[in-house]
């Protein structure tokens, strides 16, 4: 799998919920259903025993999906960032943007780890990445397919490992 280095404060979407899959010990396979390059291809929580998950990482939830399974987002889903936002030492913030648009930035910080993370993304990105920042510091490694044009690879070579 080709590897990219990331600072924790770019990680967005797929991406950040891939590295929360990683540190919460998930099993995590690259298109187990050999879909390629579709809407249903990229990575998965895939527990293959039985009754076992398997969702698509990333994504936005909706009733329907989360319900039948559907995505692991804990960027965008209360129900899978919750628990971890009980488990982890971060502390969290929801604040008005300041341009009357009712708008509101996302901010959380990890004081054992000295972090900070503030973003228009909303104070569930900041979490994850209080909670990445915490775990394994201010950069990480990503699979370079989850790599985004708003992500700033830390290296530009890519490194590959088994």
């Amino acid at each position: 799998m080709r590897m990219v280095e990331v600072s924790v404060g770019d990680l967005v979407g797929p991406a950040l919920d891939w590295v929360v899959a990683t540190i919460e010990g998930l099993p995590i396979r690259r298109d187990p259903m050999r879909f390629g390059a579709t809407a249903n291809g990229g990575y998965w929580i895939w527990d293959s025993k039985p009754n076992g998950m398997m969702l698509k990482i990333g994504g936005q939830p909706s009733q329907t999906n989360r319900n039948a399974g559907g995505c692991y987002s804990p960027s965008t889903d209360w129900n899978v960032l919750g628990p971890m936002v009980l488990k982890y030492p971060i502390q969290m913030g929801n604040h008005e943007s300041g341009n009357n648009d009712g708008q509101f930035w996302g901010s959380a910080h990890c004081f054992r780890a000295g972090t900070a993370f503030e973003t228009q993304k909303g104070v569930m990105v900041a979490a994850c990445r209080a909670i990445v920042a915490f775990v394994l510091g201010a950069v990480v490694k990503v699979p370079a397919d989850l790599i985004t044009e708003e992500m700033r690879p830390v290296t530009t070579g890519i490194e590959v490992t088994p």
